[in-house]
């Protein structure tokens, strides 16, 4: 208790600002936590996206699978993977680069962290190098992971697709 006593006292002599930026530092506000993820499927040709831009699609409930009308169409083979997916404890998430009119592009997911109600998703978009030799043709170049819900969802969760700190797409998505 005395060795509490000196501790605060030694800090209330630093002076409010110090006190209340400590307090800030402190992590009184939502901190930032990582998420575990595993892959799925990535590649370039399987999900039919017809759109230049990057994106993000969330699969929380196997409802949400190849929807008519979706800008998306999941190949059977990742249909039946999702279907069977643990809703209760996982959801899916499908970065999209956009599509490409040749060959060597392609996209990671290398981090996702949640802080409050926005997860970030970290990406890694690349390109061929100029002068590289390329395959002629559409690709549309995607990765497909799981995430591990632990706990609090049940609400409307804000995701920033980055590549290379850069937001370059954004959702908003009930996770239940």
């Amino acid at each position: 208790m005395r060795r509490m006593r000196k501790w605060l006292k030694c800090l209330l002599s630093l002076g409010p600002v110090v006190v209340f930026g400590l307090v800030g530092l402190s992590g009184c506000g939502p901190n930032e936590i990582k998420l575990p993820f595993k892959t799925i499927s990535m590649g370039t040709y399987e999900l039919g996206y017809m759109r230049e831009e990057p994106k993000l699609f969330i699969i929380s409930t196997p409802d949400e699978l190849n929807i008519p009308g979706s800008e998306i169409s999941f190949s059977h083979t990742l249909t039946n993977e999702l279907r069977q997916l643990d809703y209760e404890r996982f959801f899916a998430i499908l970065v999209v680069q956009g599509l490409k009119r040749q060959g060597g592009y392609s996209v990671t997911v290398q981090e996702i962290t949640r802080r409050g109600d926005q997860v970030t998703v970290r990406a890694d978009f690349v390109s061929p190098a100029p002068g590289t030799r390329r395959t002629q043709g559409f690709t549309s170049p995607y990765h497909l992971i799981t995430v591990s819900k632990g706990a609090s969802w049940g609400q409307q969760i804000q995701f920033v697709l980055l590549d290379n700190d850069k937001s370059v797409a954004t959702i908003t998505h009930f996770v239940p």
